[in-house]
């Protein structure tokens, strides 16, 4: 081989260490996807379960509850935040967004973090109309995080798998959460919600379940029910549907 074969083929081999190079670097920029590969969690839009994890010192138990933790405070410190506003009360929204700030970060949902810690700003330097303009913002978006997890959690706050469709719990859940909603239970509307979501849905009811979860996030529960109701109908077709929908199996028989 003469020199300038060598050379040719030394600039080859760099060539080639360049574009692995580019490619190990472009993985490590996304640690997000890294981080569900590693764990078999699903992504959750809005987290980075990279900072997760390490918060949680890459105990992958320890973050699932974590994550089931913050899920199950959310309507209260929501309902907290909002009433803070609504009475103008300083001190207790600055403690309360704080503690979401706080939280936030640690699951590694970052850009919420940095929502409410503006807003902690704003509240202890008496920027009252920015906080009452910009806290809806700030709970539409924790929601939207809250929602993000559920999939991936049952309510013992274990890792769940979508599964197929069925229709006789789907109705079920649809009746009780028609009643939750009735009674302005929003914890449990919640929990059915994510029940919902945990199976795979098609067609009309991928709309349903979609345009379920944005009136959740809005808190604006008459539309909520109105879908629920609407998504019930269209089941009305099936035997199965209809059993359930006249014998309205109970909470606790519900899984």
């Amino acid at each position: 081989m003469n020199g300038r074969n060598r050379n040719e083929e030394g600039k080859g081999r760099m060539s080639g260490g360049q574009n692995r190079k580019t490619d190990m670097t472009a993985h490590q920029e996304n640690p997000a996807c890294t981080a569900e590969r590693d764990s078999g969690m699903r992504y959750m839009d809005g987290i980075d379960m990279a900072v997760g994890l390490e918060y949680a010192g890459e105990d992958e138990a320890l973050y699932r509850e974590i994550l089931a933790d913050y899920v199950d405070c959310a309507a209260q410190l929501a309902g907290t935040i909002e009433r803070a506003v609504a009475e103008g009360d300083f001190e207790a929204y600055t403690i309360e967004v704080h503690s979401l700030k706080s939280t936030s970060k640690t699951i590694g949902a970052l850009a919420l973090s940095n929502m409410a810690k503006e807003l902690e700003y704003n509240s202890r330097n008496l920027e009252w109309e920015r906080v009452k303009t910009n806290t809806p913002k700030l709970l539409a978006a924790y929601r939207q995080i809250c929602l993000a997890i559920a999939p991936n959690l049952d309510f013992d706050g274990q890792v769940i798998d979508r599964k197929p469709a069925d229709i006789a719990v789907i109705c079920a859940l649809l009746s009780e959460l028609e009643e939750c909603l009735e009674e302005f239970d929003s914890v449990q509307a919640e929990k059915i919600t994510a029940q919902l979501s945990a199976f795979e849905h098609t067609g009309e009811s991928v709309i349903y379940l979609e345009k379920l979860s944005t009136a959740l996030r809005r808190f604006d529960y008459k539309t909520c029910k109105e879908i629920a109701s609407q998504w019930h109908s269209g089941y009305s077709k099936y035997p199965s549907c209809i059993s359930n929908s006249n014998t309205s199996a109970s909470r606790s028989n519900i899984t």
